[in-house]
């Protein structure tokens, strides 16, 4: 725990420097989904040797639309390391589908990466769970914006 604890400080000093330095981007319209994962998907995929009563893992993903309105994505974050919690993630993902409008909406907009976490607990809930999951959302609020353009050098 306290080695998740310090890379969500290490996080949240890269992403409040990296904050500083750039404007506000626009964001991307509320998007709506057609279809979702479902509660036996989730099970189905909860990381096999992790799945004790009271075990949790969370992963942040940085995603795209596909032509089929699908999500393309990229783990950006996992707590706890190393247990399969991003394969998981990314088997479950393909479930993900936007409605036509949202879609739509999402191409006529800045496409910007959207960011989504994705909870993995196995009742009970770990005590303090909450918390840490709202320092990781704070520490990765940022995670999938684009790096600020680098300004291009004047000929000499």
């Amino acid at each position: 725990m306290m080695r998740i604890l310090v890379a969500i400080g290490a996080i949240a000093l890269c992403v409040a420097g990296a904050a500083l330095a750039r404007e506000e981007p626009q964001a991307n319209p509320e998007l709506e989904y057609e279809r979702q994962p479902t509660g036996p998907d989730y099970a189905r995929n909860f990381p096999p040797g992790y799945n004790a009563p009271g075990s949790a893992g969370l992963v942040v993903l940085c995603c795209r639309p596909n032509a089929e309105r699908g999500l393309s994505c990229d783990v950006a974050f996992e707590a706890p390391r190393n247990v399969g919690f991003s394969q998981a993630t990314l088997n479950i993902v393909r479930r993900f589908r936007l409605t036509p409008e949202s879609y739509a909406a999402y191409q006529a907009g800045p496409r910007l990466p959207i960011r989504r976490t994705i909870h993995w607990i196995m009742n009970p809930k770990p005590e303090g769970w909450d918390d840490y999951a709202a320092q990781v959302r704070t520490a990765t609020a940022e995670i999938c914006e684009p790096p600020p353009a680098s300004p291009t050098p004047s000929p000499n």
